[in-house]
């Protein structure tokens, strides 16, 4: 059932790349799709201007109360955004740096800067209204993810049933986010082997050498399900950048309540 209508309709899934922002964001639009709402956009954008622009166009002006507004940003916002509630995912800045620098391909520094910029995040969201903000941590998603859509839920002021929530729960585990991406893939391929024009909100050029496939329903995309533990991120490394990345991320990762790596041999 669709509760009384209150100022709320728009939920900002906002914070810092690779800390599970995208199926926070789903998990999110499926708890308003579960309770009947219409929730917009109907397709996922890749750029923040773009959700920048639907908040100021469509949901301050939204006169249904029938519709919601789910949008994920990884640019500051403003604190407080009028019918805004804000999701802001915690990570262990380690993890952070060695999933970016995989999904990414990029150079080592820039990892590390965007791994050392969580904590910044974090801190500024933090000093927002604490009734319209809800801090989950990463390790939460992948240890009990019932009970996250649960808070997420009791968050955006919807009531849902255990058998709802673990419904929602299950759509988007690894297993079946990967297969949604493997299709994809395929669907993609096949364009590209048919001389079929392909769409460019089908795909993301981040360079000749990273293009991956982009499902616009749910914006999950190539590379953002890594089969490695989260455990295994020294192993990627040289012993030198190991050495590079503690010193420069470890006091980041301690301040967010993750355990020092200093202690540990390079």
């Amino acid at each position: 059932m669709i509760k009384t209508q209150t100022c709320f309709n728009t939920t900002w899934i906002a914070g810092t790349p690779r800390t599970g922002s995208m199926w926070t964001t789903n998990i999110t639009r499926q708890i308003f799709q579960v309770s009947g709402y219409n929730v917009f956009p109907d397709k996922q954008y890749q750029h923040d201007d773009d959700y920048s622009k639907s908040y100021i166009n469509r949901s301050l002006p939204e006169t249904s109360s029938s519709n919601k507004y789910v949008y994920k940003v990884h640019k500051f916002l403003k604190l407080n955004l009028s019918r805004s509630k804000y999701i802001v995912n915690i990570r262990n800045p380690y993890e952070i740096l060695t999933s970016f620098y995989h999904f990414m391909k990029c150079d080592l520094e820039r990892a590390i800067n965007i791994a050392k910029r969580h904590a910044m995040v974090i801190d500024y969201y933090s000093k927002m209204s604490q009734e319209n903000l809800l801090q989950i941590r990463y390790e939460d998603i992948e240890l009990n993810s019932i009970n996250i859509v649960k808070e997420i839920a009791a968050f955006v002021l919807i009531d849902l049933s255990m058998e709802d929530i673990e419904l929602i729960s299950d759509k988007f585990n690894k297993n079946k986010v990967q297969l949604t991406i493997n299709k994809c893939e395929a669907d993609l391929q096949k364009k590209i082997k048919e001389n079929v024009k392909v769409n460019k909100n089908e795909v993301v050029i981040i360079s000749p050498e990273n293009i991956r496939a982009f499902d616009v329903n749910t914006g999950f995309q190539s590379g953002h399900i890594s089969n490695r533990s989260s455990s295994e991120w020294r192993e990627i490394f040289s012993k030198n950048e190991v050495k590079k990345i503690i010193d420069s991320i470890d006091s980041v990762a301690v301040q967010l309540g993750y355990e020092s790596e200093k202690n540990n041999n390079y």
